[in-house]
């Protein structure tokens, strides 16, 4: 009995030895860390471009070996991925609150990275984000593992007509933006000349139009622009006269002048006649000009380094013949400044051996061709034709090998159906298998007049008139565009640009991609007024110039204020610590027509960010606002959020008005785009929107900013809304415009109908508003 009692008292020692004191014995742990909670979740889609990354390494037995984690961060634009922790340690050193590992327990750890806003680090519109997590837990079980998200598509603004005079076709528009990316300038053709028109706010409104030609007799056609960084404008054209001899002529507004300088560039005298087809760019202080020459079939260039003056006093030393001299019937050069600052290089078609291709050479620095013999870039089996090219590159040359630094794009002709091709190069002595850029899976619908651009970081964009949406009973040609985040090997999905819904003709693209790829602009020629108009669009835009951006401590909250926008953080309601911020948006897709609309939108970020309590959000309003939007109580104001996924507005259920501090706040549980909007009495508010209704000047006008709706608004607020009749008519129009403005945005015969009897209420407001 003595001996069976010893052997049970050892075997319960043995037992407690190896349980951890629990008087039992506990199972090998043989299974590895996890990840949890991770945000944005793996395979999400429509992330927000400021998201940060959020997830848990977990480990319920043994716990995690912190000393052994690694993190890599690889979006799709990277050649490799880059390691953000290595052995538990931030790896980014001049960002240390960018990266946070937070030890919830010894088994659970939470991981935050904030991307840098760096082209380095920042996420990228439509990009793939692969996140690499490699731990180990203190049994040595190691986790290896990928999961990816997609961020959310670039998003396009209202369209907004350009031109403010009525008549006429215009038609074949140039655009650019200046180095800060607040002056937009426009240039473009109608039978009276060419014309050119300014913004000042990025697009949002254009100020009057400038006729360029008006003592030039004959064609005027085919402009170009450029600007150069002290904020110098050029204009060059073609010009036919009466003998059908074509000239250019060129045009320049100094910074600190107020008008142009316009006059022939004498290529005549020089005997180099009909000159047609300039394109214009500056770099390395100088403005460079191509053009062909039909008389001698090439293509020739100039430069000048006195802000153009230079032309207008050209001599036959000053012009450089670029192409070999082999070809036949040059046409539609293409114009970049490569990297370097100061080589040019060149693209057009030409006819060789019975087929028109696309070529290509360029010249260095002191204006010498590099390649003695032109450079053919489109595939030998590529189809029958291949035309009206167009080039770009990145403005600092990449050496590695991983990003092109040139690439073409072009109209290919193969089989009785046009597509748009797309070829890239290191350098331009050798190019690669010709990718095709749209799209569409139908045959014979033609893709045409492709134009493309190249940020710093390599990715590159492309805009196009697209027939793929015709019938037989119409020829609805659009704008479509897409862009390519990994080198050119592909391109997302193809995105219609205009945003008309009637049966009308878009054409003639203009395209504008900022150095750092946060600006991408358009201008086209659209009919659905029922006349030709210059259009223009841009990418939305988070301002962050204008962001209002604080360090939120998880276990303090805060109260933070940004020009009336507020959030209220209570403690413990952040995953961690994070930055916050409050930030306008501008160029947003115009928001429907009912629920209206009061003030802009505005950006809580991080976007995505969810919360473990609820936070309260703060949107003012002033009277002014009320009254813009016809919203006649405070109480009718409601608080909207964009649903990335769903691309629409979605209305909040809760709300809390306070009245005399004129705000309207929400509890909600994640960050995202939001808007306050609200309805007149008599209206009905659905909760959300995805129409694209509008008011009768707006579409008429085509844009609530166009300068005709700006001008009728103020004559509301001075005149109409200061008399007991004038403010029953603006609540009838209220009650009744937005049916009636549908109805008018979708019949172009209509809309110009209307156009032309607002036409004197349009002068006489702006009569009358006169400050």
């Amino acid at each position: 009995m003595k001996n069976k009692l010893t052997i049970v008292i050892a075997q319960i020692l043995v037992l407690m030895s190896i349980g951890a004191g629990n008087g039992f014995a506990q199972a090998v742990d043989n299974e590895p860390p996890y990840l949890d909670n991770a945000n944005p979740a793996a395979g999400e889609v429509q992330v927000s471009v400021d998201a940060n990354i959020v997830f848990h390494v977990k480990d319920e037995t043994s716990g995690i070996d912190i000393g052994s984690l690694t993190v890599q961060v690889q979006r799709e634009e990277d050649a490799t991925a880059t390691t953000i922790i290595l052995n538990g340690q931030n790896q980014l050193t001049s960002f240390p609150g960018n990266v946070q590992i937070s030890m919830l327990s010894d088994k659970d750890y939470r991981i935050q990275y904030d991307p840098p806003d760096t082209a380095d680090y920042w996420l990228s519109y439509g990009e793939t984000v692969s996140v690499t997590v490699m731990v180990k837990d203190k049994n040595a079980n190691a986790l290896n593992t990928t999961y990816s998200f997609m961020i959310a598509d670039r998003i396009m603004g209202a369209n907004i007509r350009v031109h403010q005079a009525a008549g006429g076709e215009q038609r074949a528009s140039d655009m650019v933006m200046d180095n800060n990316a607040k002056n937009v300038y426009v240039v473009w053709q109608d039978s009276n000349g060419i014309w050119f028109a300014a913004s000042a706010d990025r697009g949002k409104t254009f100020g009057s139009e400038v006729r360029l030609s008006s003592a030039i007799p004959g064609t005027n056609e085919s402009a170009s622009i450029a600007v150069d960084s002290p904020g110098n404008i050029y204009v060059a054209w073609q010009n036919k006269d009466g003998d059908d001899d074509y000239d250019l002529y060129f045009a320049r507004k100094l910074k600190n002048s107020s008008t142009f300088e316009v006059r022939v560039i004498p290529l005549d005298n020089q005997g180099a006649a009909n000159q047609k087809y300039p394109r214009l760019c500056v770099g390395g202080g100088d403005v460079i000009l191509s053009w062909v020459n039909a008389n001698t079939d090439g293509v020739y260039l100039a430069q000048s380094g006195d802000e153009g003056a230079s032309f207008w006093q050209i001599a036959a030393e000053d012009i450089i013949r670029v192409d070999d001299q082999t070809g036949l019937k040059p046409g539609c050069p293409g114009l970049a400044i490569d990297g370097s600052g100061h080589g040019k290089v060149l693209c057009w078609s030409a006819e060789k051996s019975g087929k028109r291709n696309i070529y290509f050479n360029k010249l260095d620095k002191d204006n010498q061709r590099v390649f003695g013999n032109d450079i053919q870039v489109n595939d030998a089996d590529s189809g029958d034709a291949a035309e009206h090219p167009w080039i770009a590159c990145r403005n600092t040359i990449n050496n590695s090998g991983n990003k092109a630094n040139i690439c073409i794009v072009w109209e290919n002709e193969k089989d009785q159906d046009w597509d748009i091709r797309f070829d890239k190069s290191g350098d331009g002595s050798s190019w690669g298998a010709d990718i095709r850029v749209n799209d569409d899976s139908t045959a014979v619908r033609a893709q045409k007049e492709p134009r493309v651009a190249m940020d710093n970081n390599g990715d590159i964009f492309c805009a196009w008139t697209d027939f793929r949406n015709i019938t037989d009973a119409d020829q609805d040609s659009d704008i479509y565009s897409t862009y390519s985040v990994d080198n050119g090997a592909s391109f997302k999905s193809n995105v219609r640009v205009n945003d008309d819904g009637a049966a009308a003709r878009q054409a003639e693209p203009a395209l504008y991609l900022s150095a750092g790829g946060k600006h991408f602009c358009l201008t086209w020629t659209d009919y659905r007024d029922g006349t030709a108009d210059i259009f223009f669009s841009r990418n939305s835009l988070i301002d962050s110039e204008n962001a209002f951006t604080l360090f939120v401590y998880d276990d303090a909250g805060t109260d933070m204020e940004k020009d009336g926008y507020g959030v209220t953080v209570p403690a413990y309601a952040l995953a961690a610590s994070s930055y916050i911020s409050i930030t306008p948006i501008e160029f947003f897709p115009e928001f429907p027509a009912m629920p209206r609309l009061l003030r802009n939108y505005i950006d809580f970020g991080p976007g995505g960010m969810t919360f473990e309590k609820p936070v309260t959000i703060t949107l003012p309003y002033t009277q002014n606002d009320l009254d813009d939007a016809g919203v006649t109580d405070p109480s009718l104001l409601r608080i909207y959020v964009y649903n990335l996924k769903k691309l629409v507005w979605e209305r909040i259920s809760n709300v809390t008005l306070n009245r005399s501090q004129q705000t309207v706040s929400a509890r909600v549980s994640h960050f995202s785009i939001y808007a306050l909007a609200g309805t007149d009495a008599s209206s009905s508010d659905t909760g959300s929107g995805g129409s694209s209704k509008c008011f009768i000047a707006t579409a008429v006008y085509g844009s609530p900013e166009a300068s005709e709706v700006m001008v009728l608004r103020r004559f509301r607020d001075r005149f109409l809304m200061r008399s007991t009749t004038g403010k029953l008519w603006v609540s009838l129009y209220y009650r009744y415009s937005p049916c009636l403005a549908d109805h008018i945005r979708r019949t172009p015969a209509l809309k110009k109908a209307v156009r032309d009897l607002l036409r004197p209420c349009v002068n006489t407001a702006r009569y009358l508003c006169r400050e």
